[in-house]
């Protein structure tokens, strides 16, 4: 009779072992899974960091740019009209 315990007994704790076996294998492929998704998820806030630089580098030169064409263009309204003044001025002379 004890025999027969030992043997049913050590059959419950190798199933016990086999499902924790089972389980840690489970949890350490979702452990591997999150650490997958949080290197991505690093890598796109890194890209993305990136792109936000690239960006505001693109802004400045382009405000840079438009501050420079609006000063041409201010300077050549400026001179038509002084042009035009000139010219109505040696008119009526």
């Amino acid at each position: 009779m004890k025999y027969d315990g030992c043997v049913v007994e050590l059959q419950a704790t190798q199933d016990k072992v086999l499902k924790l076996e089972e389980r840690e294998f489970q949890k350490d492929k979702a452990i591997n899974l999150l650490e997958d998704r949080d290197k991505n998820n690093k890598f796109i806030i890194d890209t993305q960091k990136k792109q936000l630089e690239l960006s505001g580098e693109l802004t400045n030169k382009l405000n840079k740019e438009l501050r420079g064409q609006r000063t041409k263009t201010f300077l050549y309204k400026a001179g038509t009209v002084l042009g035009v003044v000139a010219s109505s001025y040696l008119l009526i002379k």
